[in-house]
């Protein structure tokens, strides 16, 4: 377990010496960098086999990491792709993927909504040594994601949720704006398009057709659009 305290200001700090061993890397940011270099840190830190992140609001079911883990086939999968569970007040939902084996060209997209989050992913680490986290601070996760799925030759989708992914009003990507999600998600999709450019396909990405979606959200009036 890597543990990267992003200049908490809470007793995250208090936790962690209570509960610290051998098993258990501790990393602390002197000043607030944001989720995307908090990640990259825990990343270069880590030496396992696999990699998968859990957020500060969130939380696992006690048999998850070990479910994913024999879901790897004793390490022969690149990507394992489980569902999660929405936590929302006293409510829970389960969502989970399709099962299915996918090798060769692996795409973000599914109609489960459930392949594109990235926190619920095990995945191999050498796939990082391609890719550097993004260092952004919002919606850090998915451009990341496309150039993993890029690198990768094999994903596995597992009917199984453990993750359990909390709704916190008060969250970074819950509390935005529409402007502000605006401006990330066109960063986003000018990250994923230059890096299908660069390896060679641009073909894989239209951006033209992502702003034309957004675009046409009923919710934006037309001063927002």
């Amino acid at each position: 377990m890597i543990v990267v305290n992003d200049k908490s200001t809470d007793d995250t700090e208090s936790i962690v010496s209570q509960y610290s061993d051998e098993r258990i890397k501790y990393i602390k940011h002197r000043i607030n960098k944001g989720a995307g270099l908090a990640r990259r840190s825990g990343i270069h830190a880590a030496t396992g086999d696999y990699i998968t992140f859990l957020d500060s609001d969130d939380y696992y079911a006690p048999e998850c990491i070990q479910t994913l883990i024999d879901a790897t086939e004793d390490g022969k999968i690149d990507i394992v792709s489980p569902g999660f569970i929405v936590v929302e007040g006293d409510q829970q939902q389960r969502r989970t993927p399709k099962p299915a084996m996918t090798t060769g060209s692996l795409y973000i997209y599914d109609d489960s909504r459930t392949l594109h989050f990235l926190n619920v992913q095990l995945l191999r680490r050498s796939l990082f040594d391609n890719v550097e986290y993004s260092d952004r601070r919002f919606i850090e996760d998915s451009a990341t994601f496309v150039k993993l799925l890029y690198y990768a030759k094999s994903r596995k989708a597992i009917d199984y949720a453990g993750y359990y992914y909390v709704q916190n009003p008060s969250s970074l990507i819950h509390s935005c704006s529409k402007y502000k999600d605006f401006v990330y998600q066109m960063l986003c999709a000018k990250d994923t398009c230059e890096f299908y450019e660069q390896v060679g396909h641009p073909e894989r990405y239209d951006l033209k057709q992502v702003l034309i979606k957004w675009l046409n959200m009923p919710e934006l009036t037309d001063e927002e659009k």
